[in-house]
């Protein structure tokens, strides 16, 4: 019986993260229009067919690049909130970390979300949809811990005020991708962050 060994799993496992950097790249230099199987090939240097070994189509491909984003933009948020302090500070790391990471990958998630809104592909929208209420969850968490230590106001929607974080990233990274005098998300941070804070805020 023909079994699976963990080395020539984990050499799998090795070479479909190496695609998906390579994917991210090409996402990030020609935008998702320049992602197909062919360029995808050519830049890892494997024949299509071997390609197609670990990932069957496009589709597969951008379900890839979403449970990296995932695994990875979770792993730097938790890292940041998990530093303590109050929920206002933690929201702030919150901030930081997702401007940080987007401006590492040079905004390919939002290009990746974007291209799923025009997709139409149902798994791929359940699948982003999943992943975007994981992150507004995990803020609105701590939006409610504020509310409990009486640093967020009573009054405001929650749920609204973490879309708005979400908000704020994405814009951000809209307009630093679109133009090269944008400031860089991580110099606009300071001026988000106050006008996030006096939002939400108790005076």
């Amino acid at each position: 019986m023909f079994t699976i060994t963990q080395t020539e799993r984990h050499s799998t496992e090795t070479r479909r993260r190496e695609i998906l950097a390579e994917a991210r790249q090409i996402v990030a230099t020609h935008g998702m229009h320049g992602l197909t199987v062919k360029t995808l090939a050519r830049a890892t240097g494997v024949t299509e067919g071997a390609l197609y070994r670990h990932f069957e189509d496009k589709r597969a491909i951008l379900l890839g690049l979403i449970d990296d984003m995932e695994e990875t933009l979770f792993e730097t948020l938790e890292k940041a909130e998990g530093q303590g302090g109050s929920a206002l500070e933690r929201l702030e790391r919150l901030l930081e970390a997702h401007l940080s990471y987007s401006e590492r990958r040079r905004g390919v998630s939002f290009v990746v979300i974007s291209e799923v809104l025009l997709n139409g592909d149902r798994r791929l929208r359940q699948r982003m949809q999943t992943v975007i209420d994981r992150y507004l969850e995990m803020v609105q968490g701590v939006l409610e811990e504020g509310v409990v230590e009486g640093q967020v106001k009573q009054t405001i929607d929650l749920s609204a005020a973490a879309l708005a974080l979400f908000g704020l990233v994405q814009a951000t990274i809209t307009l630093w991708r679109m133009t090269s005098t944008e400031l860089s998300p991580s110099e606009r941070l300071e001026a988000l962050w106050r006008i996030y804070r006096d939002g939400i805020a108790v005076s």
